[in-house]
């Protein structure tokens, strides 16, 4: 408020005249340092006020902004749905009861060196390797609800020590190919497999280590006494590698 000096009445702020006398009023030395703080302070927080509301312009942009990340990672997610839904052409590889045996054969043989303490190799090869595989699926596997496991193979890759472990699975009905590649390295004395950094499933790129718990669950499922030895087996199912037995 503004005391008026002469009768004393208290105008408003912005009175040029006393509302009472009439008398002008000194508004220069009525306005304290108080008051202009209170008055740029409002100023500045209507000023703030303002800024801080964007204008609908701005919520315009915004809201394209949003609706552009959204239907790009809707459209990421699509696509890596379509790439796990196609199977690349996969050769099937042949089994039989023959090769089976064979295997059966050669694993008593060395088996047996290990009991007497004798040295002894035997070569496995691919096809007899997958025939013992293939007589190991349970039929409960096979005939799951929701996950159907069809086959588990291991192949040949282009290099001489390059393997891959391939699944076909059909998951609600839909057949997919999962695929872990890799090679054979010796690492104490023993040739274990060492996968590459990506598997796939169908052609969509996926974590190895990932696919690597994938491939340990399918082997848990078959019987436990061949389990160990199978896994053993399969790191090293190049047919110029010898699995040896005894000292």
């Amino acid at each position: 408020m503004i005391s008026c000096p002469n009768c004393g009445t208290e105008n408003r702020y912005g009175a040029i005249f006393c509302r009472t006398c009439g008398k002008k009023l000194d508004v220069i030395d009525e306005i304290t340092v108080e008051n202009i703080d209170e008055k740029t302070v409002g100023k500045k927080r209507r000023r703030r006020r303002d800024k801080a509301a964007p204008t609908p312009k701005e919520l315009h942009k915004r809201g394209i902004v949003i609706n552009a990340i959204r239907i790009l990672i809707i459209l990421l997610v699509a696509f890596a749905v379509y790439l796990t839904q196609q199977t690349p052409p996969v050769s099937a590889i042949e089994t039989s009861e023959a090769s089976k045996n064979s295997f059966d054969r050669k694993r008593k043989n060395l088996s047996d060196a290990v009991k007497n303490k004798k040295s002894d190799s035997e070569t496995f090869t691919q096809k007899e390797l997958n025939s013992h595989i293939a007589s190991l699926l349970p039929e409960s596997v096979k005939q799951g609800k929701t996950v159907k496991l069809e086959n588990v193979q291991i192949a040949l890759g282009d290099a001489e020590k390059d393997i891959s472990v391939q699944m076909y699975v059909r998951v609600f009905g839909k057949r997919m190919l999962f695929q872990l590649f890799g090679n054979l390295e010796k690492k104490n004395g023993e040739i274990v497999f060492s996968p590459s950094t990506f598997a796939k499933v169908g052609k969509l790129p996926y974590p190895a280590f990932l696919m690597k718990m994938h491939c340990k669950n399918v082997f848990s499922q078959l019987r436990q006494k061949d389990a160990a030895l199978l896994e053993k087996l399969s790191r090293a199912t190049v047919k110029t590698v010898n699995i040896r037995g005894g000292g």
